[in-house]
């Protein structure tokens, strides 16, 4: 056995534990910095609350904020995360970023995911912790494979009962709606032997950063 090669491999394992380690301490420290600032007290919607329950409780990470506040924080969030590609999928987004020298692509090419990827959505199913994508909001057909994080900004009104009262808003949509390609997501966190938590394009992290409709 080529033992001089055993323990270079070795080592290179150490050092990506470690910098998997050191880059979620840095994102546990992040999560923790915005939840002392942003909302955490019960909405005057219990809607949200039940889809805040189940979307945390399959790991994913929810920030809500009022309306003032929240594009400050996300620019928090994503200068301090150091992506080194971020696809903006809305295209309602790409002021926000030009105007914060905040540097993205609208398009990722095929096989080649993105660190993470900013997009809007206007579905969060309340019963299940889900979030509706359709390419009128993202332009592709599915949020899947696109990049290892997703940041979703919405609004708490964004917020329905069931599938079927979703599906009911977009059909109210008209034509535009393109509803023949409905995509719902629910995070689900998969473990590694270490029990930590592992995701990939496949299985995206979440994070939605949530406008508060009921608080100025």
């Amino acid at each position: 056995m080529d033992t001089d090669r055993l323990q270079s491999e070795n080592s290179k394992d150490v050092v990506r534990k470690s910098l998997r380690d050191t880059n979620h301490i840095k994102t546990l420290q992040l999560e923790q910095d915005l939840e002392k600032y942003s909302f955490f007290s019960t909405f005057q919607q219990p809607i949200v609350d039940e889809f805040v329950a189940h979307f945390r409780n399959g790991g994913g990470k929810f920030f809500p904020f009022p309306k003032d506040q929240i594009y400050a924080n996300l620019e928090l969030f994503l200068k301090k995360q150091h992506y080194n590609t971020l696809v903006a999928l809305t295209p309602n987004l790409h002021p926000f970023l030009e105007k914060r020298n905040i540097p993205f692509v609208n398009v990722i090419p095929f096989n080649e995911p993105a660190d993470a990827a900013l997009v809007f959505s206007d579905m969060l199913v309340a019963s299940s912790g889900s979030i509706g994508f359709t390419p009128r909001t993202i332009l592709y057909p599915s949020v899947k494979n696109l990049a290892k994080d997703v940041i979703v900004m919405t609004r708490s009104r964004c917020v329905f009962p069931n599938y079927a009262a979703a599906m009911d808003y977009q059909h109210s949509l008209g034509p535009d709606a393109k509803t023949s390609i409905v995509e719902f997501v629910t995070p689900h966190e998969e473990l590694d032997e270490e029990e930590k938590p592992v995701y990939s394009p496949q299985n995206p992290r979440f994070f939605v950063f949530m406008v508060q409709d009921d608080v100025e």
